[in-house]
């Protein structure tokens, strides 16, 4: 396995430690205006839901389908919810493999260049 692959399953394993994603991925917008990711609804007031109080599907950038695979090929591996990880990189990224935040996170899931030199990893993208 690659270093790009194996920093890929790490920070999986990481980010899905505990997690179970049976019924896929949802959001809500919360009074901020902001997506709250979730797999369960949350358990909130009434006055405290979104404006419809319905349930939306994430819904993934045109880009997906051509990670899609090795996504769900590596979660298989290592026992992990493709649906979590697949959230995370919408969420970080929006599917773009050359993104670089502010503060220099870069890549799908957004790594820092200091903890991919720390775990090997020769391009974060």
């Amino acid at each position: 396995m690659t270093k790009p692959i194996r920093i890929f399953a790490a920070l999986v394993l990481l980010i899905a430690a505990g997690t179970s994603f049976a019924d896929g991925v949802l959001w809500k917008m919360n009074d901020k205006g902001q997506k709250v990711f979730y797999n369960n609804p949350p358990k909130v007031r009434p006055q405290a839901s979104s404006s419809s109080g319905k349930n939306i599907a994430l819904v993934y950038s045109k880009n997906f389908e051509q990670y899609s695979k090795l996504i769900s090929t590596i979660c298989e591996r290592h026992g992990v919810a493709p649906q979590l990880v697949k959230a995370v990189i919408q969420v970080e990224s929006n599917y773009n493999d050359r993104a670089i935040s502010h503060v220099g996170a870069s890549g799908l899931m957004q790594l820092m260049p200091a903890t991919a030199a720390r775990y090997g990893v020769d391009s974060i993208f």
